[in-house]
């Protein structure tokens, strides 16, 4: 598994040092589609990550917009409800619990 987040890393530092590539799709799906173009990577509708147990996001800059990464639902049936009960935030007379990342992190040097 090592080998291959290497591999990824080392073609996304490719990829960097590319410069401005512009979109494969104008829409919403724009961003991500290029991104696995770029990395050749197989289009697919299948919930789950990309390949090799790694799910690849892409993100326009000064976007808000928010994708999610993953959902579980975690067993036994029904315990989402007391995880927000007991760990969630009040959020418009609710409790929420959410996670919450930006395309503009900036990532330590490899």
């Amino acid at each position: 598994m090592r080998k291959i987040v290497d591999e990824l890393i080392d073609r996304l530092k490719i990829l960097e040092r590319g410069g401005f590539v512009k979109t494969h799709r104008s829409d919403n799906t724009g961003v991500g589609k290029t991104l696995e173009d770029l990395l050749g990577i197989k289009e697919n509708n299948i919930p789950g990550p990309n390949g090799h147990m790694i799910e690849i996001k892409g993100g326009r800059k000064q976007s808000s917009s928010m994708f999610t990464l993953f959902t579980k639902f975690p067993l036994p049936r029904g315990i989402n409800s007391k995880l927000r009960t007991f760990y969630g935030y009040p959020s418009e007379g609710l409790k929420d619990m959410h996670i919450t990342i930006s395309t503009d992190f900036q990532y330590p040097e490899w």
